[in-house]
């Protein structure tokens, strides 16, 4: 992983170095895309940069892309049971719906579902970690070159044979694992010519852990009956399972630039009540684009991008009913869901370098969801609303987004950059219509006029970047993040009428990046953010039925630091640690006295591998998580004298856990381009639980993680 910043007054217009085996000063001249829509040097990108390399996914046996976002500091997992698998915590923030606060990249294009603008999920892309050439880690927001969706940060995944001048090479595998994992994988990338291509398929299962289900729910074994269990011994065997098809394809040739996304995802999940058998969450991505590249002269290169994009899901919620004439024990086959999004969105940037020392990005953006729609049949609620339900747009409205920006970039010595940017964003207003009861007598109809709070929002940023010399940087930045409600929020809220803001972060980061000697690599970061109205969700059953909407917290106010330190004392040897402790406040009106939810205050990373005779490759690598508290409920509840009181916390308060992975990998087996490894993970069984949050309230413990598990691979490259 490479934390050190690139030396400043580099090449600008190289292209990207591939990094398969690039040492830690070698890394020093690695130039990423992902911070300003151009290759640069880290020492120009005012935030905070992680990358992770091709070897490092070799050298540590990363198998899928959560293995890798476990490892980069101050990122962490959740699992909330929402459908999209574990999303991740960015610097002590964390919501139920947090896979649409941190952006995911394919070689520089969005990844966005239009239903609820989910990005960060694995549910929407299926690249195998055999097809990545290196994953680009940006943390703070990055709205200005990105727009909502980068809240927190971006992610970047590089494929195999893209922006290098590489050999067509392809690599074929399979794995077998504990809990019945089991995937097989097709990675193919290089250049052909002018042409620069890739292509990654993989077919990917597990069942998930086999726990009892005692350890999720106080009391279980007494109340089993209740919650629709016939044995008290009940566990969770497939409730956290996953299984994946999917496919990428890019090219690349004089400029045109064309690229395929298919995803077909099942996964594990929960509403609020726990399912008695495994429920499906069963999602397809689909997203092509087409970009083109032309460059005038030195001074000016224009990019242009065109994509389309659907996403659809199906929803079995498999609940124990409660209906006494309903089939006890037995699956409720009408509890479904289907939802379905589509749309398309277009970019013009423009690059332009007047002078050698003022670089000028302008961009405009323009996305527009054209089909939002979902179907509802859920009569175990019991409530009319849930009951042949269907929600739409207006048939005269698009959900649009209109979007311009700027950055300039002012080096008028060598040791001082200056940058400032800006973002200016349009939410067209539009109707949504929740109708329910179609077919019966008792037919319902809402409907919500959505009209954004301000006309145009503005999100600006600024950094000064001290260039000491070529191995230590100093950054001051500053960056607002913007997130505005998506379709899908604001179709959750058609009933209660419930108004939503856009989210805003202010973050204020002092940076500093060295390299006092060829094998040390410093990174350390001191960062306070301000955020207002994070949009969480409430589920509640209660009285009246069912009620699920979003709502608007108040402030929060976050400090906290980051410190990494890497080194290769020998080839052979190289160790890397990070360190992280923050501290959060709930200022949102009466929760003065309220610990945040989903907010560690410490975590630690520790990386150490080791290269021995033979091709074999040890690592290990350690990974420490502070305790967490559940979701907190501000929906208030009757109290014995008649007053009104909060929920408060859905569940239990979660223990700190450390998870300790090893792998061993051997290549050219028998002198061929043959490889394996194997791999180790939570090798102490630790046992890991994540917060109670709206989605899994019926798991009042928490939710329990993985314990031991062994997965093995095979692989040819060719």
């Amino acid at each position: 992983m490479a934390v050190a910043p690139l030396r400043a007054g580099a090449d600008e217009t190289q292209d990207f170095v591939a990094v398969e085996e690039l040492s830690l000063v070698d890394l020093l001249d690695l130039q990423v895309y992902a911070a300003g829509k151009r290759a640069q040097d880290v020492a120009e990108i005012p935030a905070s940069v992680v990358v992770v390399t091709r070897a490092d996914i070799e050298r540590y046996g990363y198998a899928t892309l959560e293995d890798i976002l476990r490892s980069i500091p101050n990122f962490y997992a959740v699992e909330g049971l929402t459908g999209h698998g574990k999303t991740f915590g960015v610097r002590g923030y964390w919501t139920a719906n947090q896979e649409v606060n941190v952006l995911l990249l394919i070689d520089g294009v969005p990844q966005i579902g239009l239903i609820d603008r989910s990005s960060l999920t694995s549910t929407q892309q299926a690249i195998p970690v055999e097809a990545i050439d290196r994953i680009e880690v940006i943390r703070g927001p990055q709205n200005v070159v990105w727009g909502s969706g980068a809240f927190f940060g971006a992610v970047n995944i590089i494929t195999r044979g893209r922006g290098t001048a590489q050999e067509p090479r392809t690599t074929v595998s399979g794995s077998l694992g504990l809990n019945s994992t089991r995937k097989v994988a097709l990675a193919s990338g290089g250049s052909v010519g002018d042409l620069e291509y890739s292509v990654a398929a993989q077919h990917y299962e597990t069942a998930g852990p086999d726990i009892p289900l005692s350890q999720f729910i106080k009391g279980f074994q007494q109340n089993h009956e209740a919650l629709g269990f016939r044995r008290a011994n009940a566990t969770s065997a497939g409730l956290l399972g996953m299984r994946q098809t999917g496919f990428h394809v890019t090219g690349k040739m004089d400029g045109l630039s064309v690229a395929a996304t298919y995803a077909n995802t099942a996964h594990g999940f929960s509403f609020a009540r726990v399912p008695y058998t495994p429920a499906a969450y069963d999602t397809i991505f689909t997203l092509g684009t087409i970009g083109y590249e032309r460059s005038v002269g030195e001074m000016l290169t224009a990019t242009s991008r065109l994509s389309v994009s659907r996403l659809d899901r199906d929803v079995d919620y498999n609940w124990f009913s409660t209906n006494p004439e309903g089939p006890l024990y037995k699956e409720d086959i009408y509890d479904i869901s289907n939802y379905h999004a589509a749309g398309y969105t277009a970019e013009l940037n423009l690059l332009i370098r007047p002078t050698y020392f003022l670089d000028i990005t302008l961009g405009a953006w323009w996305e527009s969801t054209v089909d939002h729609h979902d179907m509802n049949d859920i009569p175990s609620f019991g409530v009319p609303q849930v009951v042949n339900r269907k929600d739409f747009l207006d048939e005269d409205d698009d959900v649009n987004v209109h979007a311009a920006f700027g950055r300039a970039e002012y080096a008028p010595f060598r040791w001082l950059t200056m940058v400032a940017g800006a973002r200016l964003e349009h939410h067209a207003g539009y109707t949504y219509h929740d109708t329910a009861g179609h077919w019966g007598p008792d037919y319902i109809e809402y409907v919500y006029d959505y009209e954004d709070e301000a006309s145009v929002h503005m999100a600006p940023s600024g950094a000064l970047l001290f260039s000491l010399s070529d191995d230590h940087v100093i950054k001051a930045m500053y960056s607002q993040g913007l997130n505005h409600p998506s379709a899908w929020q604001i179709r959750n809220n058609t009933k209660a009428q419930d108004d939503l803001y856009a989210e805003t972060l202010d973050a204020w980061e002092l940076g500093y990046v060295s390299q006092p000697l060829p094998w040390l690599g410093i990174n350390a970061s001191l960062y306070y953010n301000v955020i207002d109205n994070l949009l969480i969700r409430e589920i509640v059953f209660d009285d009246e039925g069912y009620r699920g909407v979003f709502t608007n917290e108040g402030r929060k106010e976050s400090v906290g630091e980051e410190l990494t330190v890497s080194t290769h004392p020998t080839t052979e040897l190289r160790v890397e640690g990070s360190f992280v402790a923050q501290k959060m406040w709930d200022r949102s009106p009466d929760r003065e006295n309220v610990e945040p939810h989903f907010s560690p205050e410490f975590l630690g990373y520790l990386k150490v591998s080791y290269e021995l005779p033979a091709n074999i490759g040890l690592s290990v690598v350690g990974t420490y998580v502070d305790g967490m508290h559940a979701q907190w409920d501000d929906t208030p509840v009757e109290q014995g004298d008649g007053s009104l009181e909060p929920f408060g916390r859905l569940g239990a308060t979660v223990d700190d856990y450390v998870l300790v992975d090893a792998t061993l990998r051997i290549d050219e087996i028998l002198k061929t381009n043959a490889y394996a490894t194997l791999r180790g993970t939570n090798l102490l069984d630790q046992k890991v639980r994540y917060p109670t949050t709206a989605y899994s309230r019926w798991a009042d413990k928490g939710v329990v993680g993985e314990g031991i598990s062994v997965l093995a691979t095979v692989g040819l490259e060719f």
